[in-house]
């Protein structure tokens, strides 16, 4: 299986109550951009400020710019069990997130459809619709919001700068909202999901990874500095 966390330590359990040993690769890496109405310029929000919204404390966006027009927060999500939701849940260490306004839209692509259209949403979706240039529907949908900068934690790399969910911040793992991509075999013994596995982790799979506006675990990512 592919999946965006590790086994937990019961997962693992049960797998070794029914014989079977669970092989985890790392295969590659994602993150989870932040996005809001094109009518809202403000864009650029800090891994603590994020923290204060999922908590309810900061409530409308006049709190965080008092010129703000866009009103109450919406916090929008695909679903409330996905990974998406689960995997910013445990980063922000907020087991319930207690916002007031949540909307489940359904995938990625509804998500950014409803933050194109209200104005105080604050949509969560996945680094490949914002980094993808070869798909054209991602490209787009992504063209109706703007994409949140995000400033990492006080004390880490990256302090002070305003980040977006780029293939070479993801690289280097200083994007806040980073998730890590695992590949999991609990074949018995070699097989056609073992070699799919393997596939994944040679130079075609880590392609095809970074084709799809992921960033490979396996592959070094070239970081190009333009001057002028």
């Amino acid at each position: 299986g592919i999946i965006c966390r590790e086994l937990t330590e019961q997962e693992k359990a049960f797998l070794k109550t029914k014989d079977y040993k669970a092989i985890t690769t790392e295969s590659a890496r994602d993150g989870i951009a932040l996005i809001v109405n094109p009518s809202n310029h403000d864009t650029l929000l800090s891994f603590e400020k994020v923290i204060s919204i999922l908590k309810g404390e900061i409530k409308t966006w006049n709190q965080i710019n008092n010129n703000s027009k866009s009103g109450k927060i919406q916090l929008v999500f695909d679903h409330a069990m996905s990974s998406t939701f689960r995997f910013i849940s445990e980063k922000t260490n907020i087991p319930v997130v207690s916002a007031e306004n949540i909307y489940a839209a359904g995938d990625n692509q509804k998500v950014i459809e409803y933050v194109s259209k209200n104005k105080g949403a604050l949509g969560f979706i996945g680094s490949n619709w914002v980094s993808d240039k070869d798909d054209s529907t991602a490209m787009s949908f992504i063209k109706q919001v703007n994409i949140v900068g995000i400033s990492p934690a006080k004390g880490t790399k990256g302090e002070g700068e305003f980040l977006q969910p780029y293939q070479a911040y993801i690289a280097q793992k200083i994007y806040p909202f980073t998730r890590t991509i695992y590949t999991v075999c609990t074949e018995p013994r070699a097989g056609l999901a073992t070699g799919f596995a393997a596939f994944l982790a040679g130079n075609k799979g880590q392609r095809i990874y970074l084709k799809s506006g992921l960033v490979p675990a396996k592959m070094p990512i070239r970081l190009i500095r333009v001057s002028k």
